[in-house]
């Protein structure tokens, strides 16, 4: 988290500096809101994908069934969110 966030923040501002040397204010202001919303929306997804694996490996050392039900319940709740 603390290698990739200023990355990406860097190609963010630079992209907001073209558009806004090409569209103007509004248009950059939607362009950053956009991307810092994109941001945070990717991060919640890796979290839950990453938690439901974690869970998924746990219980299938335990009991098949619940495994299935924790593997379709997390992987319907990262198609949402991608």
């Amino acid at each position: 988290f603390a290698r990739t966030t200023p990355v990406i923040l860097m190609f963010l501002f630079l992209g907001a500096w073209y558009v806004g040397a090409t569209a103007g204010v509004r248009a950059t202001i939607c362009f950053i809101c956009g991307g810092l919303l994109n941001l945070i929306s990717a991060r919640i997804g890796v979290r839950v994908s990453v938690q439901g694996q974690t869970r998924l490996a746990h219980a299938l050392s335990h009991e098949l069934f619940d495994a299935l039900q924790i593997g379709i319940r997390t992987g319907s709740i990262g198609g949402l969110l991608a």
